[in-house]
């Protein structure tokens, strides 16, 4: 029994790898994911920033062409005073060109608002792009980990895939099936050791007579009577 054993103990600890080695590759794609949605939350902040720079600029270049239309409208208008001969109209166009005078000073101003803004933005924007540089090639990094290690966690899923196919042909056909019926069920390892009568599969008591003959070993299977599982002494496989 011993022998037959050691052949389900084999098997179960390759199949525990297998399961291991796909949870970890159905994970891998979430990873990717969730390095690309880092990326894209920085990226949307680089491009709101720079958008908005953009913007300013654009404001900047409006108020630049309105003030540059003004001096044209006002000497234009300058230019009409020496052929106006009524005073009334002489001091009507004198009010129209303190009225455009006065926007442009007003546009002066906000055009020397708008460009401490841009140098605050220019500032911000520059730091943006490169914590954006430095997380683009960081993540690209541990992206390329991660598909390294799943390329060779891959490999080895194929060589323990090869060894189950391998090991379930050495396994009494008799002792396989109990092991698939209670893998079907068991949550974690369907063949557990017995330590001091404790079941290490669901950690309880096993009746004393049971324990005895664990321990006297046999040809006869042992069940936990609560979880189901194989048993075994844990010190006659250590012997």
């Amino acid at each position: 029994m011993k022998e037959k054993l050691e052949s389900l103990l084999r098997l179960q600890n390759v199949e525990m790898n297998i399961s291991r080695l796909n949870a970890f590759l159905q994970t891998v794609a979430e990873k990717v994911a969730l390095l690309d949605a880092r990326q894209s939350v920085l990226q949307a902040e680089y491009d709101t920033a720079a958008a908005a720079m953009g913007a300013l600029k654009k404001k900047y270049r409006d108020m630049e062409i309105d003030v540059q239309s003004n001096l044209a409208h006002i000497k234009k208008s300058q230019d009409k005073l020496g052929a106006i001969k009524n005073n009334k109209e002489y001091q009507a166009v004198l009010k129209e060109v303190d009225d455009v005078k006065d926007k442009n000073f007003i546009l002066e101003d906000e055009m020397i608002a708008c460009l401490v803004q841009m140098e605050t933005f220019e500032r911000e924007l520059e730091e943006k792009k490169k914590n954006l540089d430095a997380a683009t090639s960081q993540i690209s990094t541990e992206k390329e980990a991660v598909r390294q290690e799943a390329a060779e966690d891959v490999q080895r899923l194929e060589e323990a895939e090869a060894l189950q196919a391998e090991l379930l042909g050495d396994v009494d056909k008799t002792l396989l099936a109990d092991y698939m019926r209670v893998r079907r069920t068991a949550k974690g390892p369907a063949v557990v050791a017995v330590k001091k009568s404790i079941c290490q599969g669901c950690f309880l008591n096993i009746p004393p007579q049971m324990f005895i003959e664990l321990q006297r070993g046999g040809d006869k299977l042992k069940s936990c009577p609560h979880c189901d599982r194989i048993l075994y002494w844990d010190a006659m496989m250590e012997a």
